[in-house]
């Protein structure tokens, strides 16, 4: 079993790192696809070809506000 004492020893020589603080967002950009109505005949069902896809990325971003550094990640898919 570790002693304490031992796992301890040292760690008062060690130097001590400042704390930095960060702030984080994430967000998804996209478009969707415009969906019109068409005009038919009463009683008819209007056939039109529709497109679904969905083109969007992912924005990731942290910044220090402290010092001004920043950080950011874009993502085609995850």
């Amino acid at each position: 079993m570790i002693d304490l004492i031992d796992l301890f020893q040292g760690v008062e020589n060690q130097p001590v790192l400042p704390i930095r603080y960060w702030s984080q967002d994430e967000s998804r950009f996209g478009l969707h696809t415009i969906t019109r109505s068409v005009l038919t005949a009463l009683g008819i069902k209007p056939i039109r070809p529709i497109q679904l896809n969905y083109q969007s990325f992912y924005l990731y971003g942290a910044v220090e506000p402290q010092t001004g550094d920043s950080f950011f990640l874009e993502f085609s898919h995850l």
